[in-house]
């Protein structure tokens, strides 16, 4: 065809999308019913599954459907990055997640029928409302370094299962929520505990600490609100997908919050955690497990376990 001729139909093909967008804009996806009628025409006649994502925003307005993934007979193998990445970039509220059962078998499996009840018992019908979801995340992944008996370095201090790093997993730790390490180093910290029944470490005449204002602070509204930027900030740029950018734009944003940190032990915790995996995000050029770079994303091999100290995490953010 001719330049003018396609010239044409690429104005034709931009017309539409726009108007297609416009009416998008306009449906109103609160049910499960609007969700077969939008997507069942597209769904109905189809042999392999495929998996569509609909982005909507606070009004439970359609912002976009997107086809993200596509499978077999029985099964779609999904990337939740990308969902998550689709969602960021298009500010959506909220999304539902639609897949098809090509096979035209109506019964529901039985992970369907675990969900439902497990969301009935909940009080939540999923038949007639949507399913809420929070993130949930190991937000912070390493530990408190330990000897073979539990001990940290510091005297009379002792650590296992979630908050500890044994090593008894070598570089491929995520938690010490094992059965081999509650059980094992359970015993062998009580064993040591009751070994040096006798002797009580020394208190710090240097550390003292409110627990009632540790562990329930009062907050002002400005405190308030700079740890909903510190969170916003952390989801943000220290989340599922990060770079080099990101990092550095956090670490820049974490100096400046820092002051206004210091009014609790509580507040001031949450800082250092922040700047501890900010740290550890900039040391790790490569992409491992949940820790995803997309400037880095390879593996450098072989994996090692990693520390990072207190001098460590200072040297970072004393940086120009």
């Amino acid at each position: 065809i001719g330049k003018s001729k396609a010239a044409l139909l690429l104005a034709t093909f931009e017309l539409y999308r726009r108007k297609s967008q416009e009416e998008l804009c306009h449906r109103k996806i609160n049910s499960a019913e609007a969700v077969y009628q939008y997507l069942g025409p597209r769904l109905a006649d189809l042999d392999h599954e495929v998996f569509y994502v609909l982005y909507l925003n606070r009004n439970h307005e359609l912002k976009m459907a997107k086809q993200l993934f596509e499978g077999g007979v029985n099964a779609t193998v999904i990337d939740t990055r990308i969902i998550f990445k689709e969602a960021v970039q298009l500010l959506a509220s909220s999304i539902i997640l639609v897949h098809n059962h090509p096979s035209g078998n109506l019964k529901p499996s039985q992970a369907d029928r675990n969900i439902t009840q497990k969301c009935k018992e909940a009080g939540i019908n999923p038949i007639k409302e949507p399913i809420p979801v929070a993130p949930a995340a190991h937000f912070h992944m390493g530990g408190i370094v330990t000897d073979a008996n539990g001990r940290t370095t510091i005297d009379g201090l002792w650590a296992c299962g979630e908050v500890a790093s044994t090593g008894l997993h070598g570089g491929n730790r995520l938690a010490s929520n094992s059965l081999l390490e509650a059980v094992v180093f359970a015993n062998r910290i009580a064993e040591d505990i009751h070994n040096q029944a006798g002797s009580q470490p020394q208190k710090s005449s240097n550390f003292s600490i409110d627990e009632k204002q540790a562990i329930s602070p009062k907050l002002d509204k400005k405190l308030k609100k700079s740890i909903n930027e510190l969170r916003d900030m952390m989801f943000m740029h220290v989340g599922v997908e990060r770079d080099q950018k990101g990092l550095e734009k956090a670490k820049q944003c974490l100096k400046d919050l820092t002051p206004k940190f210091e009014q609790s032990e509580k507040t001031k915790n949450m800082c250092l955690t922040a700047k501890f995996i900010i740290t550890g995000a900039l040391n790790r050029l490569e992409s491992r497990g949940s820790h995803y770079r997309t400037d880095k994303t390879t593996k450098c091999e072989p994996a090692k376990r990693t520390f990072l100290t207190l001098k460590n995490v200072e040297d970072e953010f004393n940086k120009d």
